[in-house]
C-alpha cells in the first residue's frame, strides 16, 4: 500500500536522495533544499511503501517575472 503524507524534517535526506536519483545532477535536489530554506514551499508530500520513501512532490510559490511584470 502506498501512503502519501506531508514531509517532516526527518525526511529531508531521503527526499534529497529521491530527487538526486530522478535527475542527472544535484541541481534539482539542491533546489528543493533552497526552496525549503527560503520558505517558498506551499506543499511538500512524500510517498511511502513499507515505511520507505519512494516519491516526492513539492509545490512552491515563486513569482513569474517577464519584462518587468509579475
Amino acid at each position: 500500500m502506498i501512503v502519501i503524507r506531508p514531509e517532516i524534517k526527518q525526511d529531508r535526506q531521503a527526499i534529497w536522495n529521491i530527487n538526486r536519483t530522478a535527475f542527472e545532477t544535484d541541481a534539482e535536489a539542491n533546489l528543493v533544499d533552497t526552496l525549503r530554506d527560503g520558505d517558498y514551499v506551499e506543499v511538500s508530500r512524500v510517498a511511502e511503501i513499507d515505511d520507505q520513501i519512494v516519491g516526492h512532490i513539492l509545490f512552491s510559490r515563486l513569482p513569474i517575472v517577464t519584462e518587468g511584470e509579475r
